[in-house]
């Protein structure tokens, strides 16, 4: 093509206008400078984050054994988690037998009369045991925790055959405060106040080994 022709034709190339995503738009348009990114909390070196607020972490000193099949339970009335939303339970527990070890765990308010009164979960919930020592499980449900603290109650579930030869068993220890339990006799729930040798010794802070967490 001769020189005289290359000029104008690419003088009118230039002048069309351009449709669709053609390079030169994108060129234009686009500011290859600008990164958009997502909301940044930028936090100083000094302040701390607050994962969860604990109850008290018991001390172990001996364990109660057997098919323990029968509702109980133990009051967690630890002011630092009144009105806060519950989190995690946990639960020490000292044998694991190759069969599954499911455990169903109920919570409720406390009543003037100072046993459990309105529970506050339906149906119970159901976890699985998966090691010795402190089993923590994710409460799957809202549940905001009473003023005057709320009640623990836990079973193991009956194996549908022999479960009288069942054979369970729950750390024992001893709280920083006084810690009330219960159980459930006869349809009702009663008193169960834990008689050891220890029990002189660390007056009425023994019971079942048990701590929840919850949101701050």
């Amino acid at each position: 093509m001769k020189k005289s022709l290359l000029i104008p034709l690419l003088t009118l190339f230039l002048s069309m206008p351009i449709k669709g995503n053609s390079w030169l738009q994108i060129d234009k348009n686009s500011d290859t400078n600008t990164i958009v990114l997502k909301e940044v909390i930028v936090l100083s070196k000094s302040a701390k984050v607050i994962k969860s607020l604990s109850s008290d972490t018991p001390k172990r000193n001996s364990q109660i054994r057997g098919p323990l099949v029968i509702w109980m339970g133990v009051l967690i009335d630890s002011p630092n988690l009144n009105r806060k939303e519950l989190k995690t339970f946990s639960i020490f527990t000292l044998i694991k037998k190759k069969i599954p070890q499911v455990i169903e765990i109920d919570f409720y308010t406390l009543g003037n009369n100072g046993l459990p009164l309105k529970k506050l979960n339906t149906p119970s919930f159901e976890f699985n045991l998966y090691k010795k020592g402190w089993n923590e499980f994710e409460i799957p449900s809202h549940i905001v925790i009473p003023e005057k603290g709320i009640i623990i109650a836990f079973r193991f579930k009956k194996h549908s055959k022999d479960w009288q030869n069942q054979v369970n068993s729950i750390g024992l220890g001893a709280y920083k405060t006084d810690k009330q339990s219960y159980i459930i006799r006869h349809h009702d729930w009663e008193d169960f106040p834990i008689y050891e040798p220890y029990q002189k010794k660390y007056s009425k802070r023994v019971s079942m080994m048990i701590k929840i967490t919850a949101i701050p």
